[in-house]
Formats: C-alpha cells, sequence, structure tokens
C-alpha cells in the first residue's frame, strides 16, 4: 500500500510539472485568438485540471496520442516534442520503475510468506511431536516408558486413542504390522523415543524420497540374493565334482 501511494504522488507530481507548461503555452496562444476556432485544443488543453487529466489518460491508453496531439501542433512544433518526451518519460522511465518497485515488493512478499511457511511446519511438528507423547502416555497405562504388544493391540479398541490415531492420520487396522514399523531396534518393547520418532515416519502419505529409498534396497537385496545363489550353485557344482570323483576313487580300488 505504501508503495502504490508513493507511485502515485511521483505521478501526480509529473503530470503537474508538465500540465503548467501545456496550460501556459496554450493559454498563451488562445490570448490572442478566438477560443471558439479551437475547440478540441480547448476540450483537452483549456485547463490545468483538463490538461492533467489528458496527460493521464495519453500515459495510461485512455486517449489516442494522435487525438490529443493534433491540437498542440496548431499551438508551436515545441509543444508537440514536449509532449513526445512526456510520453517516453512516462513510459519507458516511470513506468518500468514503479513496476520495478512492485515486483520488489512481490518478491520480498513471497519471502516473508516463505518464513511464513516454515514457522507453519515447525509449530505443526512440535503440535504432532506433543499428541505423539499424549498418546503414548494414553497407552501406557503403567507409567512404565515403554509399550508391549499387548498393550498396544488392547488399545485399538480405545475410541480415545483411535481418535489421536484418526487425528494424526494413521491407519490403525493392522495393529501388528504397526507395531513392527515403530519398534526400530526389534526388541518387542516400544519406548517414547521410538513411538515418537516412528510416528513421525509414518506420518501423512509416501514420498518420493521414501519409494526411492525403497527402490534402492530392493535393488540391494535382489543383488546380495543374486551373489549368494551364484555362490550357492559353486558350492553345490564343487560338492557333485568331489563326490563324481569319490565315487570314481571307489571303484577304482575295488578292481
Amino acid at each position: 500500500v505504501r508503495a502504490v501511494c508513493w507511485a502515485l504522488v511521483l505521478m501526480l507530481m509529473i503530470i503537474y510539472v508538465f500540465a503548467m507548461i501545456f496550460v501556459q503555452s496554450v493559454s498563451d496562444f488562445l490570448s490572442e485568438r478566438d477560443d471558439s476556432s479551437y475547440p478540441t485544443l480547448t476540450t483537452y488543453w483549456g485547463t490545468l485540471p483538463r490538461t492533467m487529466f489528458t496527460l493521464y489518460k495519453a500515459a495510461t491508453g485512455g486517449v489516442d496520442w494522435e487525438n490529443v496531439i493534433k491540437p498542440l501542433s496548431d499551438v508551436h512544433w515545441v509543444v508537440v516534442l514536449l509532449f513526445m518526451i512526456f510520453i517516453s518519460f512516462v513510459l519507458f522511465a516511470v513506468l518500468n520503475t514503479v513496476t520495478g518497485v512492485f515486483c520488489q515488493k512481490a518478491i520480498e512478499s513471497a519471502s516473508h510468506d516463505h518464513e511464513t511457511q516454515i514457522r507453519e511446519q515447525i509449530r505443526e511438528k512440535a503440535l504432532y511431536m506433543r499428541k505423539t507423547r499424549e498418546l503414548f502416555k494414553q497407552i501406557d497405562t503403567e507409567d512404565s516408558n515403554w509399550i508391549t504388544y499387548q498393550q498396544f493391540e488392547s488399545h485399538m479398541k480405545d475410541e480415545r486413542v483411535l481418535a489421536y490415531f484418526a487425528i494424526m492420520g494413521l491407519d490403525h487396522n493392522d495393529a501388528w504390522d504397526l507395531f513392527r514399523l515403530l519398534d526400530a531396534d526389534r526388541s518387542a518393547f516400544i519406548d517414547l523415543e521410538e513411538f515418537v520418532l516412528g510416528f513421525m515416519r509414518l506420518r501423512g502419505t509416501a514420498k518420493s524420497i521414501d519409494i526411492a529409498k525403497l527402490s534402492h534396497e530392493n535393488k540391494q537385496m535382489r543383488a546380495n540374493l543374486e551373489y549368494f545363489t551364484g555362490r550357492l550353485e559353486k558350492f553345490v557344482a564343487h560338492l557333485e565334482a568331489s563326490s563324481f570323483f569319490s565315487e570314481q576313487g571307489e571303484e577304482l580300488a575295488t578292481l
């Protein structure tokens, strides 16, 4: 809003200065002539407010230049040149500068919006972690700071626990799979840290990085399986060869 006000003030000052020159020139020209002989000149350039309005329309496309510049040609060619200078200055200097100011303000506003989004993400993360800790305490009725699968499954029918799952956007239908995903160290117990970090990983839908990570792990598993299969085939072939030579040796020994 501040930038808009300053841009309008600057435009008004420029139009006022040029309008004073045009009005003075037209007044001197009409002082020795009959005004009725130049109706178009008086319509566009007869008074200071009319002149300012004509300059504003000429700069913003509200009137065709040819319509307002023809009457000025009756006054003097210098006035026509001054009008061209005004148009060129406003279009190529003032308006471009004003546009640059607005673009800069828009960039700054977008930057502030980005910072606001970051703060909002941090706030949502903190809120989500707080809700997760509350859910952990809701399940850990014994205050032991860890949860067993029996405790976890028994609370899957609790409406308050199910409400927590719904608020955090998690599927609670398969308790065992969810418990295994949360139990990162495979200890058959889930402590508070595992619970919070596990829920943070499972929050929302799968992202591209999650899919890429899963694909990479599958490729590594496939490569290890192919390597193990190759070693196993070589080992079996070696055993078969050893068995064959052992049988041949026994047959020769009997001969």
